[in-house]
Parts: C-alpha cells; sequence; structure tokens
C-alpha cells in the first residue's frame, strides 16, 4: 500500500469516527468522548471546550470541534509525511553520492 492510500485510509476513517461521534453523541457518556480525544492526540484546550460544550449540550458545536481536532491531526500528519518524504530523497541522494 503506498502512502497516498494509507493517508486515504486515515482520512476515512477519521470521517467515519466523527460522523459515528456525532450520530451515537447521546449515548456517549462524556468521559467516553474526553478519553478518545486524548488516544487521538487532541490538545488539551480542544479537550476542555469539548468537555464545556458536552456539559452544555450543545451537540452541533461539538461536531464542529471534533472535526477542527481532525482537521488538525491531518495537517500534522500531512507534516509527518512532508518530513518521510525529505527523509527518502536525503537517502536517495546519499545512495547516488555513494555509489
Amino acid at each position: 500500500m503506498n502512502n497516498q492510500n494509507v493517508m486515504y485510509s486515515l482520512y476515512s476513517l477519521a470521517n467515519i469516527a466523527a460522523r459515528r461521534y456525532y450520530h451515537d453523541m447521546k449515548s456517549i457518556n462524556t468521559e467516553s468522548i474526553i478519553s478518545d480525544m486524548k488516544a487521538a492526540g487532541c490538545s488539551a484546550a480542544d479537550i476542555d471546550l469539548v468537555r464545556c460544550k458536552l456539559e452544555a449540550g450543545l451537540d452541533e458545536e461539538i461536531l464542529i470541534c471534533l472535526k477542527r481536532c481532525r482537521c488538525g491531526l491531518i495537517d500534522e500528519m500531512h507534516q509527518k509525511q512532508r518530513n518521510v518524504d525529505r527523509m527518502d530523497n536525503l537517502i536517495r541522494r546519499t545512495q547516488q553520492d555513494i555509489l
């Protein structure tokens, strides 16, 4: 599986997760959402914001926050991919110099 397929798969999984959260919002308790956000790598500020919105019952705003967190994670993933691409390029150049 190439990098583009991996990224597409991660993007699809993130979309599915965001929809699941919204659909199941009423049945998922606050701590479960917070726990999943921590596990996903969301910032403490975003987690606190979602916690406040959960307590206030602002479901639409919770979904907006979750999607914003997801976008941040996707941006981080893209940066990591650029770093991997740079390393691949460095390895190729170094191999050419050696050979």
